[in-house]
């Protein structure tokens, strides 16, 4: 039984549709990945949310985005992707560290930033940078206005917003290479079996994609999109968490 064989029969085997969930992270302004990610989305009809940094923001992002509306959505991605973190605690941009009105007002300023320059994209919905954000700090992001969260599955659900957790992450940080089929496959096939009704989140970086992880992307859209028991969803700020 090949990888694909193994997901097919995961979600046969769970009885009832399978959500999935597409969030790329890191985009600021149009380059040669970005427009290899769209061509993907575009091909598979596939809705896909960008997460944005808004302090590396740049017009040309609003101008590549024009022609895929209703189906790319824009996240704030955190303010400037800045490691305020003190040694030992690991790269966070939200560690407990840090007062909350300071980021109360910050990632208000995120908000205001993606929503004038992105009108028809924009989402209130809160990507954390390396995927971490101190508990301490969550009356933060409903005080700044977001309507949804969206980090890693391990992380706790934020009260309050819509939760759009990550289950996969097709990249091995460690060489920033593909993380591999066989890691992929588990992971999705975990996600299938304990997720519940929770959308089944996948993660990429497109600036930080090697020729295997393309390849993947669009064998692992173009399975989804076949499939007759698996769906791919746009994140929304009003589903229930």
């Amino acid at each position: 039984m090949n990888h694909w064989q193994a997901l097919n029969r995961a979600i046969e085997a769970r009885g009832r549709p399978v959500h999935f969930w597409w969030r790329d992270d890191d985009a600021h302004r149009y380059d040669p990945q970005l427009g290899s990610l769209l061509a993907l989305s575009g091909r598979y009809h596939a809705p896909v949310t960008l997460a944005v940094v808004p302090q590396w923001l740049q017009p040309s992002l609003a101008d590549t985005l024009t022609p895929h509306a209703g189906r790319v959505q824009c996240a704030v991605h955190g303010f400037a992707h800045a490691d305020h973190a003190e040694r030992p605690v690991r790269k966070c941009e939200y560690p407990e560290t840090r007062p909350t009105a300071d980021i109360t007002a910050e990632l208000t300023q995120g908000i205001a930033l993606l929503r004038d320059a992105l009108p028809t994209h924009w989402l209130p919905a809160f990507v954390p940078p390396w995927n971490r954000f101190d508990p301490t700090h969550y009356p933060a992001l409903s005080a700044a206005g977001f309507k949804a969260f969206s980090a890693r599955y391990n992380n706790e659900f934020v009260p309050d917003l819509q939760n759009w957790p990550i289950h996969i992450d097709i990249i091995n940080w460690r060489d920033k290479s593909f993380a591999g089929l066989d890691h992929c496959t588990r992971s999705l096939i975990d996600a299938i079996e304990t997720a519940g009704e929770q959308p089944i989140g996948i993660m990429t970086h497109h600036l930080d994609h090697d020729a295997d992880c393309w390849a993947y992307l669009d064998q692992l859209l173009g399975f989804i999109a076949e499939h007759d028991h698996s769906t791919l969803l746009p994140l929304t700020t009003t589903r229930a968490a």
